[in-house]
């Protein structure tokens, strides 16, 4: 592909910049994206950086990279690999704007159209670390809102904000559920609801209109709560995953004798139950 577009194409905005998608995955190389690296590298450079007023530019360069990600615009694909922005999301305490840009990779490499090339992707965020940091950020939803008055606080309140979670933790599960780093990525995030896992908290900041703040003890306690909720959708997740694999495995013949046996079993057992119940009785 030239990086030319072709054809009628829609225009979308996010957080005031408008993007003409003409296709699905992988979008061609537009004009306007080569610019994305130095851009990811403000990201980059700016991530931690104080700013008088609510949207700072971190936020908005989220935004674009969920855009792009989510509409499997292959620069973007290429830039956010190529910068390794996990590894740097994971060197810095979680922001709540990147819970859109985990949601737009998850959304793009689950996508049925999504080619060939979004391996070395799924292979990129499977790696151990990078699993665990995405749990890490979809479980920061709601963080800008602890320690918040009630009327301050978005309508969803916490049962929209546990379906949310749930929602996303599943959507990222379902991309490789038999993935081996899943073990190892819920055993570290139970960790955290142990005292192994002060540490971790600690180190994260809440964005404030004016700057950053350590999150309170009771923050860490609904950070706490959130990273609960994920671990219950996982469990539940794995769970219903590992049923369907067996029932799937089954030999046909080997299901139908465990329905035989199983009905003998229960044929067994009633004369038993009928006594013991007029017994009672």
């Amino acid at each position: 592909m030239d990086g030319s577009s072709s054809g009628s194409g829609a225009c979308v905005f996010s957080d005031g910049w408008c993007f003409i998608v003409t296709s699905p995955w992988m979008l061609p190389r537009h004009n306007f994206w080569p610019a994305l690296r130095p851009l990811v590298e403000v990201l980059i450079h700016q991530y931690d950086a104080p700013y008088d007023y609510y949207r700072v530019p971190f936020d908005t360069m989220c935004g674009i990279l969920e855009f792009g990600l989510r509409h499997g615009v292959r620069t973007v694909y290429d830039v956010f690999h190529e910068t390794q922005c996990l590894d740097v999301f994971r060197d810095h305490s979680l922001r709540p704007s990147l819970v859109r840009v985990i949601n737009g990779y998850v959304a793009g490499l689950a996508a049925p159209h999504a080619s060939t090339d979004s391996q070395c992707h799924l292979d990129y965020l499977h790696e151990p670390e990078n699993l665990f940091l995405a749990c890490c950020v979809l479980t920061t939803n709601g963080w800008e809102n602890f320690s918040e008055l009630p009327s301050d606080i978005p309508e969803t309140g916490p049962a929209g904000l546990s379906g949310t979670i749930c929602r996303d933790i599943r959507a990222l599960a379902s991309l490789r559920p038999s993935d081996p780093s899943w073990d190892q990525c819920c055993r570290k995030l139970r960790d955290l609801l142990e005292d192994d896992g002060r540490e971790f908290f600690v180190r994260q900041q809440k964005w404030m209109k004016h700057g950053f703040k350590v999150l309170k003890p009771e923050d860490i306690d609904q950070a706490r709560s959130n990273i609960r909720i994920a671990l219950d959708e996982l469990d539940g997740f794995f769970s219903d995953s590992r049923n369907m694999n067996l029932r799937s495995s089954m030999h046909p013949r080997e299901s139908m004798v465990r329905r035989f046996l199983g009905g003998i079993s229960e044929y067994l057992q009633y004369p038993r139950r009928r006594e013991r119940d007029e017994v009672q009785v």
